[in-house]
């Protein structure tokens, strides 16, 4: 599995994510969606990678929002 460490730009989020190993639901890596819906809603083309169950942790969710 792959350890990644990083967080948002103004450094107020801090997040921990590990990247699954392939499984029922595809191969680990990185998915790419270059439909009409998902173009809509990235801007652009959706990127996304595959996590372990419980993957992902965030430090800090008191500064966490959504737009």
């Amino acid at each position: 599995m792959t350890k990644r460490a990083g967080g948002c730009l103004c450094g107020a989020i801090r997040y921990t994510a590990i990247q699954a190993e392939g499984d029922e639901m595809g191969p680990p890596g990185l998915g790419a969606c270059h439909c009409e819906n998902c173009r809509r809603q990235s801007g652009g083309v959706y990127l996304s990678i595959n996590l372990a169950p419980d993957g992902l942790a965030i430090e800090d969710k008191t500064t966490l929002g959504v737009y």
